[in-house]
Formats: C-alpha cells, structure tokens, sequence
C-alpha cells in the first residue's frame, strides 16, 4: 500500500458557514480535552492530548494484549493563517506505535488530511488502508473536537461525520446526515411514557441541530451536489418548517 499518496476529505460543522478560530483557547481546549492536557504557544499553538476516548478504536490493531490497556496519547498544532488553518495531529501508542498527519482547514469547514507519516510500529499488526482510515478517522475527531467543541447541543449530532478517501464527499455528508435525522425520528416514535416524551424533546432538539448543519451545508456546497442530494435537502427544509423534524 502506498500510504504517501493517501489524502482524506471531510467537513467540520459550523451552523454559521464560518469557523471561528479563536476558539481554540486553553479553557475550551481543558473543556474539550479535561485537565490532562499541555499547552503551549508561541507562532504555532500546541497542544498534548490524553486519547483515552480513541482506545478502542485501536485496540484491535494492537498485537501485545498488555499495551491494548495503555489509552494513546497525541499531540496537535494550529497554525492561523489569513483564510484558513493548517497544523499537524501526531498520535503515539506507548513506546509501540506513532503516526502524524498533516492537515489544512477552510474556514468554511471542508478539511483536509494528507498522507501519513510513520513512526514505530513493532506492535501493530498489518498496515493497510482499514488501519489508515482508522487513524485518518481519529485525526479529524481531535481536530474537530479541538475547533467546534461538544458543548452547545446533543454531542452525538457531532460524531456522525466521517473522512472520505480521496474526494470531498459532499453527497456522502448529506446523506449521513439524512439517515441519522431518520433514525431519530423513528426512535422518536417509539416512546409513548412520560419519560419517554423527555427522551422525545432532547431527540427533537437533536434533529434541530442536524436540520441546521444541512441548511449550512447546503447553502456552501449546493453546487458540489447531485440532484438526488439536493431532492433530500429540500424535502428535508420542507418537513421540518412545518414539523421540526424529517418527515420524508
């Protein structure tokens, strides 16, 4: 597999089409992170990171059952330019494993992850694109969580959105965001107590937010779409005037 060619494409939601980069702040990183985080500053803003929530994800790669218990650590840098942001994700498995990733970030969201860099990898079992994807993966999650934060609505509308291979995946975005707006929606009609209709507002509120990231989206890549795509967004505008919620 030839991992220098590999680049990655995804989108990192803002509901107002413009990412703000002065969000990243050590009190919202500590917010985003926890306490267990390095910083420094000078023209690059850097940043140690305690990977603990990734561990899974790697374990089954990890040929030394001992080291599958030992959480990944990383590191992440930010460097603002006049229009968008460019940095570096490095991820370290203890003394077993690390890869980096260059990245380069619009300021409308879409981003960019280029071919890896390897370090050592006397533990990890073979090397293929599954395993690339994983970390790719990852990478976006740490820039993400770094740039856009968790806090301001249901933290699942966030983790819905992968990287692509190669290619900015406009009509895989929309369509990921259609099937999980359905799949809250037939939850949504599954609770019929009284706790089930508390469970039944927070959901609603979970649509909202998805609904809001696909008017954003839309609104920036509506020429990047194919028809069906577009039949999906508006078909979606149309149910949650009336409704809130997708009711195609």
């Amino acid at each position: 597999m030839l991992i220098d060619t590999l680049k990655w494409y995804s989108w990192i939601p803002t509901n107002l089409g413009v990412l703000d980069y002065n969000f990243i702040t050590p009190k919202q990183m500590y917010s985003n992170f926890g306490k267990n985080i390095k910083f420094s500053e000078d023209k690059t803003r850097f940043w140690n990171l305690d990977l603990k929530n990734f561990k899974d994800s790697l374990s089954p790669y990890i040929t030394t059952s001992h080291i599958k218990e030992i959480s990944p650590t990383g590191t992440i840098s930010f460097e603002i330019l006049d229009s968008s942001l460019k940095g570096r994700v490095s991820i370290y498995y203890a003394d077993t494993f690390s890869i980096g990733f260059n990245y380069s970030l619009e300021r409308n969201g879409k981003i960019r992850i280029d071919s890896p860099y390897l370090g050592k990898s006397n533990q990890i079992k073979d090397i293929d694109t599954a395993l690339m994807d994983t970390f790719a993966q990852i990478a976006y999650m740490m820039i993400k969580q770094s740039l856009h934060g968790d806090s301001h609505h249901h933290q699942k509308i966030d983790y819905v959105l992968k990287v692509s291979r190669d290619i900015f995946p406009a009509d895989i975005i929309i369509n990921t965001f259609a099937k999980h707006i359905k799949n809250v929606e037939r939850d949504i009609k599954s609770l019929d107590t009284c706790i089930g209709h508390l469970k039944a507002m927070n959901a609603i509120e979970e649509i909202r937010g998805y609904l809001s990231y696909v008017n954003t989206f839309f609104a920036l890549y509506k020429e990047e779409l194919s028809q069906e795509s577009k039949v999906i967004v508006e078909n979606m505008k149309k149910c949650s005037h009336f409704f809130g919620i997708y009711c195609g």
